[in-house]
């Protein structure tokens, strides 16, 4: 994934460089998927397949993407990345692993439903909301060196209220998915008026809970991690990502209330008076 932000004029990038902002390691990663798909499933089969699905994104080819993350989601259930297996005498450092690739799935596939729209391969019910308690925090004890460990510390704070968010960003889509096919239904069986006010209603107060809870966890968050001049000053870019996926999620929670047309109309009748 370096490749896409390396010096293009460094001769050894040159080399590996295909067009597209490719490179012959992309490549050959492609070629090498049918021995993973044919072999049996591993957590590094899955983080290659996630790997190679934000690859194949960042070229251009999205429904490529997709179907290499899907992949990667249906085998971390196979292997059971899903289960709680503190209990079955696996070792903590390898459960902190399999805790942490399960996360990223999760991260992953919301990103694909938030930004692309595509229907979530895992729903938050499908994972257990212990697993998702666990913080990021607990895996820097992964990292060898304390001080590579320290400088990890805030990075790994902001993928827990990252992963959080997430959670809440995923009732946004899965309850719009539901308005809409519920509106489906009703054109196909006739009934076009009776009871819309009502599920507009319902969905209204439901966009005003999740608004809240939105608010809620924006309000929780520590100081160094809120919008402020000396916290933009000397953030890392996970950062930026944080509050950017925050004003990403109301504005798809509040998007259906929008009365763009009106706005529109109300324009073109200040120029017609002008």
């Amino acid at each position: 994934m370096g490749f896409r932000f390396a010096d293009s004029g460094r001769e050894d990038a040159k080399r590996i460089a295909l067009g597209n902002w490719e490179s012959s390691l992309h490549r050959e990663a492609k070629h090498m998927l049918s021995a993973v798909i044919e072999s049996p499933g591993s957590i590094p089969s899955v983080q290659a397949l996630l790997i190679l699905g934000d690859l194949e994104c960042g070229v251009g080819r999205g429904n490529t993407g997709w179907m290499y993350a899907g992949m990667a989601n249906r085998l971390a259930f196979d292997i059971g990345l899903h289960i709680d297996v503190r209990i079955s005498g696996i070792s903590e450092h390898e459960a902190q692993i399999r805790h942490m690739v399960m996360r990223a799935c999760g991260i992953y596939d919301k990103y694909w439903v938030l930004f692309f729209g595509r229907p979530p391969s895992i729903k938050n019910q499908d994972i257990s909301m212990d697993l998702l308690s666990r913080g990021c925090s607990q895996l820097t004890s992964l990292m060898g060196r304390p001080g590579h460990a320290d400088q990890a510390n805030t990075t790994a704070e902001i993928y827990d209220h990252l992963v959080e968010l997430m959670v809440l960003g995923g009732r946004i889509v899965e309850r719009g998915d539901k308005v809409q096919n519920r509106d489906t239904h009703n054109v196909r069986g006739g009934d076009k008026h009776d009871g819309n006010e009502e599920r507009e209603d319902t969905a209204y107060l439901h966009a005003i809970a999740l608004d809240r809870q939105l608010q809620n966890w924006y309000k929780r968050l520590p100081e160094r991690l809120q919008w402020k001049p000396a916290n933009i000053k000397h953030a890392p870019s996970s950062y930026f990502l944080l509050h950017q996926q925050y004003h990403v999620s109301m504005i798809l929670l509040h998007r259906p209330w929008a009365k763009y047309e009106e706005i529109e109309r109300d324009d073109k009748n200040d120029v017609s008076r002008n």
